[in-house]
């Protein structure tokens, strides 16, 4: 299993990484006129991969820590300014609409397979998204608790929860509702960039309507890089801390290990570009979560048989100690 465990999130934030680089790409061509090209999207993965590598050296606190919290106000700052500069009350309309189109339509949505048409879309991503999911889901869950010791397993899961939702419907309420209002009123076609250009190049076609938009698009840039290096050091720290025989509760893997796997993953996303990027990389997602589907389930299982018998015993000895 930890082997499996092991393959599975390389090969998710790989693909992780796969498919954030052409929006940076496409972001850097459209502000410095460079000619999107494989040697860029090498540069972009060699900084991420740098960044992640230091990061997980400097250890949880000093490193991993202070990244994430660096790019979460960044993230913050760009909803906000959107929000803003924005069509304001047309984009609360708009998030409001589409909030209760995904409560009325979540179930049919879910388990639509599209059995009697040649279209692929959920093949290509809502199946793609619940196998990658099944090979991310163990890994942040244990990085989510090893960064949350001393809270309760009720803190983790509903904090959790509440902010990764919170933060999907931030990002998508202001920008998505923003590029379906733009749509509407002519100020851009980004349907047809879309299918024409593919999806970096309509997330910067609709930025480009903005003000100050290359500052934005800048701002888009780190916040995205500092992304992908977050997601490639915890990655690392799990990875480390699984393939570490003995560590002590409260230690943290060695950091020369840690930086092994940096180093690891990077070469693996490289790979993956070469093979042909985004599709390549989908196809190694699909994988990486068959691995871990079965696991996840087991380590379920497992997990609920723990607290079903030994949540009282286990909370009566945390509550002695304090």
């Amino acid at each position: 299993m930890d082997v499996f465990f092991i393959l599975g999130l390389l090969f998710c934030t790989a693909v992780t990484m796969c498919i954030s680089l052409p929006t940076v790409e496409a972001a850097l061509a459209r502000v410095f006129g460079i000619t999107p090209s494989f040697g860029l999207e090498i540069a972009i993965l060699f900084v991420s991969a740098l960044l992640a590598g230091v990061t997980v050296y400097l250890g949880l606190k000093k490193g991993i820590k202070r990244l994430s919290d660096i790019n979460v106000v960044i993230a913050l700052a760009m909803v906000a300014y959107g929000a803003l500069v924005g069509p304001t009350s047309s984009l609360f309309d708009i998030f409001t609409n589409a909030v209760g189109k995904m409560l009325g339509n979540f179930w049919s949505m879910t388990f639509w397979t599209n059995p009697f048409s040649e279209g692929s879309f959920p093949r290509d991503w809502t199946i793609f998204y619940a196998l990658f999911w099944a090979g991310y889901g163990p890994f942040m869950g244990l990085f989510i608790a090893r960064i949350s010791r001393g809270r309760t397993v009720r803190e983790v899961i509903g904090w959790g929860m509440f902010g990764t939702v919170a933060g999907g419907l931030m990002i998508h309420g202001v920008f998505g509702s923003y590029t379906l209002w733009a749509q509407y009123h002519g100020i851009i076609d980004a349907v047809s960039i879309l299918k024409t250009q593919g999806a970096p190049a309509a997330m910067m076609a609709v930025i480009d309507t903005l003000p100050f938009s290359k500052v934005v698009m800048l701002i888009y840039c780190a916040f995205s890089t500092i992304f992908l290096a977050t997601t490639v050091n915890s990655g690392c720290y799990v990875v480390a801390a699984t393939a570490t025989r003995r560590m002590p509760v409260d230690a943290d893997p060695h950091r020369y290990h840690c930086t092994f796997w940096a180093v690891a993953q990077g070469l693996l996303a490289l790979g993956l570009l070469a093979m042909g990027g985004l599709e390549v990389a989908k196809i190694f997602g699909n994988f990486s979560g068959a691995l871990m589907a079965l696991p996840s389930l087991l380590l379920t299982a497992c997990w609920l048989k723990i607290i079903r018998e030994d949540g009282k015993d286990l909370l009566h000895t945390y509550r002695a100690k304090d």
